[in-house]
């Protein structure tokens, strides 16, 4: 199933569908030559060592920059919070373990791929 959100109403029934899964910071990936952020999440944590197992993907468009906050330095988190500040032009993802994920974009625009 896909999900298009390109209004900052949508936002909450993203983040219904994403929190309390997993990310990876490592796997964010970032191309800013096509202006996109993809994130992969999982219903569980991986174990120590072994790969994400994606559930939820989702890619983000219109992406002028990623900055990724990460005090803990623990390599998996999980979703609390999502918004998406229009003045600013900012997303912003935080994790129940402290991160935050910072994306400037131009307009909204995001594909939620379940798997």
């Amino acid at each position: 199933m896909n999900v298009i959100i390109s209004r900052s109403d949508q936002i909450p029934g993203l983040l219904d569908m994403i929190h309390d899964y997993w990310f990876g910071v490592e796997e964010i990936k970032y191309d800013a030559a096509q202006c996109a952020v993809e994130m992969s999440f999982s219903r569980k944590r991986p174990r120590q060592g072994r790969r994400l197992n994606r559930d939820v993907l989702v890619k983000i468009s219109h992406v002028n920059s990623l900055r990724v906050e990460d005090t803990e330095k623990v390599g998996f988190y999980d979703v609390n919070e999502l918004c998406y500040l229009p003045n600013q032009g900012e997303l912003i993802i935080t994790g129940g373990v402290p991160i935050t994920i910072r994306i400037a974009v131009e307009r909204l625009y995001l594909e939620a791929i379940t798997q």
